[in-house]
């Protein structure tokens, strides 16, 4: 099934030529003429009008104010006052309610027409809620153990011994509470206004270098998004605005007990919450390696417990033979030959896009190279994989007879292109995928296609005679010391494996 073109055709009428257009967000953009809808080139520089013009369009609506945006701009910067504060003073309570109120905020505001504010969005509705409700809401987010009391040093108007650890936005008597809060919230407003030294500045700086790493193809797209989301979990966690000099142990630990809590409560997944710590650790790694801060937190040190959470342990999944057997009855010719490039050769989707006339041997029928994620990695191991007869065979059917890459797609684009969007969000467009995906549908199969060259791992780990060679096969590093030093990679044998893993799918 052909993929559908991005552009509408429009045929021409009188002296009017063909041409190209485009429905975006009620604007009609014309991209280019042409002579016939047929004409591959000029549909490709339209393609790329269109692409500048989505840019300059998406650029011009981000430009203009939503509706009500002012007053969540607003409500928003009381509640991350309310935030620093609180995390400041160890307000664990007050600090959380803070938390969730900018998220639900901020979410409501990213819509293209936010609703306007409701009563309870904005902080100083707090002090006018009738007093049963005040009460409900202090026991529903006040967690056993969270109230503590505020800082005695702090400039509070009032004893911190009548506040109630952390709950005095609900207690009784809300005109000096009010009072309380406005003398707190005055005080961060008084301090210097160092934007340059917040968590939010550092953060877009720490994203900024890992951008780079992108575009220079030393990180991936998907795992940079990764990244990105879990320091933005902790920004917004900690408060964007809260000082750098302000993480220290403690507050790595809170970080550590907050994500336990999620995990308890069954909010959060175990590998979700190691990975979102992983990627704060790191960055605050980053922070001390740069001199922005001066110590690194102890409880981080090499050795040191205090910051474990385990990952699920999970059971390897593969492809059963008969699984594999009917993909590859069912699928076309072309998606077969992807399915058997992973099987025949460990091969992801890039790999496949990412074959090089060079690193084929037509005539002896093997392909030569490293694995495309860690082709820049010197103990990676160069590997040659003879083809089985029918993936050579639809190999040199489906190959371009110019140019640097042996597989395109019908537009003559690499099957797989990876990137980032404006806003961070991964740009990924695999045409491997989505063909492998229809024939999974049809025959209702929802393991990913990732475990094909795991399902090639496994069988030859499997088998007694070629234990040992599924790493060379899946092209990682060696594990031993013997390994690494070995004279000549066991390609032979290899060859041999892979021979009887064609028998086993029943392939020839």
């Amino acid at each position: 099934m052909p993929r559908k073109r991005e552009l509408t055709w429009q045929a021409g009428a009188g002296d009017r030529p063909g041409r190209w257009k485009k429905i975006y967000k009620g604007r009609t953009v014309y991209c280019g003429t042409s002579s016939a809808k047929s004409d591959l080139e000029a549909y490709k520089k339209a393609l790329e009008v269109w692409q500048e013009e989505k840019k300059r369009i998406d650029a011009e609506i981000a430009s203009q104010p939503k509706p009500n945006q002012p007053d969540y701009e607003e409500a928003i910067r009381d509640w991350e006052k309310v935030l620093q504060w609180s995390q400041t003073h160890s307000d664990l309570a007050n600090a959380a309610l803070a938390r969730e109120k900018i998220g639900k905020l901020q979410k409501r505001l990213e819509s293209p027409s936010p609703p306007p504010l409701v009563y309870g969005d904005q902080f100083w509705d707090s002090f006018s809620l009738p007093e049963t409700i005040l009460e409900k809401i202090a026991m529903a987010i006040s967690l056993p153990g969270l109230g503590s009391s505020p800082n005695p040093t702090s400039r509070s108007t009032v004893d911190p011994k009548a506040l109630h650890g952390g709950r005095d936005i609900f207690v009784s008597d809300k005109q000096a509470k009010r009072d309380i809060w406005r003398d707190r919230l005055s005080i961060q407003e008084e301090r210097p206004e160092e934007p340059e030294n917040t968590v939010e500045t550092y953060v877009n700086q720490f994203l900024e270098k890992e951008r780079l790493r992108v575009e220079a193809k030393r990180l991936s797209a998907s795992r940079f998004t990764s990244k990105r989301n879990n320091l933005f979990r902790f920004r917004d966690w900690i408060g964007s605005r809260t000082a750098i000099d302000a993480i220290d142990g403690a507050m790595i630990q809170a970080f550590h007990a907050e994500l336990l809590r999620q995990i308890a409560a069954k909010t959060l997944a175990p590998d979700t919450a190691h990975g979102r710590l992983g990627d704060t650790k790191g960055f605050v790694r980053w922070l001390w390696r740069m001199n922005i801060l001066n110590e690194l937190p102890r409880v981080m040190e090499p050795g040191s417990n205090e910051l474990h959470i385990g990952k699920r342990v999970a059971s390897p999944e593969v492809f059963t033979i008969d699984e594999v057997k009917k993909l590859l009855t069912k699928a076309t010719d072309r998606t077969k030959l992807y399915i058997l490039l992973m099987l025949n050769a460990g091969m992801y989707q890039t790999d496949i896009s990412n074959i090089r006339h060079a690193e084929v041997d037509w005539v002896a029928g093997t392909i030569t190279r490293k694995r495309s994620k860690t082709k820049h990695h010197v103990t990676v191991p160069t590997v040659r994989y003879r083809l089985w007869e029918e993936t050579i065979e639809l190999l040199k059917k489906y190959r371009e007879n110019s140019g640097e890459h042996v597989l395109l797609n019908k537009n003559g684009s690499p099957l797989v292109h990876r990137g980032l969007k404006p806003n961070g969000d991964p740009l990924t467009n695999d045409a491997i995928k989505n063909s492998i995906d229809r024939v999974r549908r049809k025959l209702s199969i929802k393991k990913p296609i990732k475990l094909f060259r795991k399902t090639s791992a496994s069988l030859i780990r499997g088998n007694p005679e070629f234990r040992g060679l599924e790493d060379l096969f899946l092209g990682l590093s060696p594990r031993s010391i013997s390994d690494r030093h070995y004279a000549k990679a066991p390609e032979d044998l290899l060859a041999e494996a892979t021979d009887w893993l064609a028998t086993q799918y029943g392939v020839k």
